[in-house]
């Protein structure tokens, strides 16, 4: 038996996951802040989630969830799935913060459990959980696609660098057979 360093819940040494507030068990008390929470880099929250593809006709059931653990990393959202019976690993799926297009989070009435919705251009998560670190998870999340796609927006592309390259040209600054090189150099040739 292994007690959790979040919230002291007694688990079974063979899963590495709190089944309480999905913690990771590895990790040492040196993870906890002075303030009993969880770092943001290392949020990690039981939930249930499912996936689907918008569009797409399925003739089965498409909202069976699934029991994982999500995970906040420093460049993706991690989901490590369990089996619903035993809780043995059935693998990971890693979201990367620039694919997504948007998320979305639901407070939930009466029964329903908060969610939160990231949707990517073909596919669709949901995660649902009755942990109370779920909105701030949301927020996390809102503030690391906002810093992804920022990041991406100040990449010049090579098209811009090569017509500026071309008016540095035109103004006589740089010499054709610099132009040439650099023109070499931005398209691959």
């Amino acid at each position: 038996m292994v007690n959790c360093i979040n919230c002291s819940t007694e688990n079974l040494d063979t899963s590495n996951y709190c089944k309480n507030c999905g913690t990771n068990l590895n990790q040492n008390n040196e993870t906890k802040t002075q303030d009993n929470t969880l770092e943001q880099t290392n949020l990690q929250i039981a939930i249930s989630f499912y996936e689907s593809m918008p569009g797409r006709v399925s003739l089965g059931n498409n909202s069976s969830y699934i029991k994982g653990i999500l995970e906040l990393d420093e460049n993706e959202i991690i989901v490590h799935k369990k089996s619903f019976w035993r809780g043995k690993d059935r693998g990971t799926k890693h979201i990367r913060y620039d694919n997504i297009t948007s998320v979305d989070y639901d407070a939930g009435k009466f029964l329903a459990l908060p969610s939160i919705q990231v949707y990517l251009s073909s596919v669709e998560y949901s995660f649902r959980s009755d942990d109370k670190r779920l909105k701030e998870l949301y927020e996390i999340i809102r503030q690391k696609i906002d810093e992804s796609h920022n990041k991406s927006e100040l990449k010049i592309s090579p098209l811009d660098e090569l017509k500026k390259l071309a008016e540095l040209k035109d103004m006589g600054v740089v010499t054709q057979e610099e132009f040439e090189l650099k023109k070499k150099e931005l398209l691959g040739l």
